[in-house]
């Protein structure tokens, strides 16, 4: 959005094991043969994997939980790794590779529907408590929810035709060959995209790495008119400051002499 000008027009729906859903988050889990990670605060000094730097779903929104209990992924963590895929980090979690990971929600009980896991070996940390009992959202997840992926039209794309897709889009069956090739149950009239925005700002990720901080050009431009009277303030000031100056030595200098005149004049009448 902010880069290239882009606007929502469409919000996927996504079908994961018979489910449909429009948000998603991040699971962060562990082996649940472990007794030494029960709390996400536990996870310091520990090795954790997630799927990539910017992987949304698979690292963003875990990083932002853990921001929450006070861990510095880059500086609390034994080490911290990026598995690629997020198969990969399950797999990597379950041989005991490191100690703990993260991937997008749905990714658990795909694996385990597929055979490539058994999610009862599993222990996902929850300490999130708005969306615990979150009845409506069928996967395991650590994290607040956010909308699903959108899909978008950038600043040169024609409206008419932006418009044409995006109805099609809305009118997709859900079993139609398209949506069953991508694996979802069409798409849905673009979400609030509000909770994203927020989470990438509080992390100060692109492109918010410097929400929240002021800049000098900043103060000069919002603020010009301000300073410019506190200048001419200043300025003023201490250009009344040197008359008062100049205004004291001369007084000072006016009495010094009015003494002497007067001291030599008492002497000379005593002379008389």
């Amino acid at each position: 959005e902010a880069l290239h000008g882009a606007n929502r027009i469409a919000t996927l729906k996504n079908l994961r094991e018979g489910g449909v859903c429009r948000t998603y988050g991040g699971v962060i889990f562990r082996r649940g043969d472990r007794g030494d990670v029960e709390h996400l605060a536990d996870l310091k000094q520990k090795m954790f994997m997630a799927v990539a730097p910017t992987s949304f779903g698979g690292w963003i929104t875990a990083w932002r939980e853990l921001k929450d209990v006070g861990i510095d992924p880059h500086r609390d963590f034994a080490e911290l790794k990026f598995g690629g895929t997020h198969d990969a980090v399950v797999l990597a979690v379950r041989d005991g590779e490191v100690d703990a990971g993260t991937v997008r929600t749905d990714t658990l009980e795909r694996m385990a529907a597929e055979g490539e896991i058994d999610i009862e070996k599993f222990k996902v940390i929850h300490e999130h408590g708005g969306q615990h009992d979150q009845g409506d959202f069928p996967f395991l997840h650590s994290t607040r929810l956010y909308p699903e992926w959108p899909l978008a039209k950038v600043e040169h794309t024609p409206d008419e035709l932006a418009e044409r897709v995006a109805a099609a889009l809305l009118r997709m069956p859900a079993d139609s060959p398209a949506a069953e090739a991508a694996r979802c149950a069409g798409w849905t009239v673009p979400l609030n995209y509000q909770p994203v925005h927020e989470c990438l700002q509080e992390l100060r990720l692109v492109p918010y790495e410097d929400f929240g901080k002021v800049t000098l050009g900043d103060v000069v431009r919002n603020y010009w008119p301000w300073l410019v009277a506190i200048a001419a303030l200043l300025a003023l000031m201490a250009g009344t400051t040197g008359i008062v100056v100049r205004l004291n030595r001369k007084v000072s200098r006016f009495s010094s002499e009015l003494e002497r005149e007067l001291s030599e004049r008492k002497r000379a009448e005593e002379k008389l």
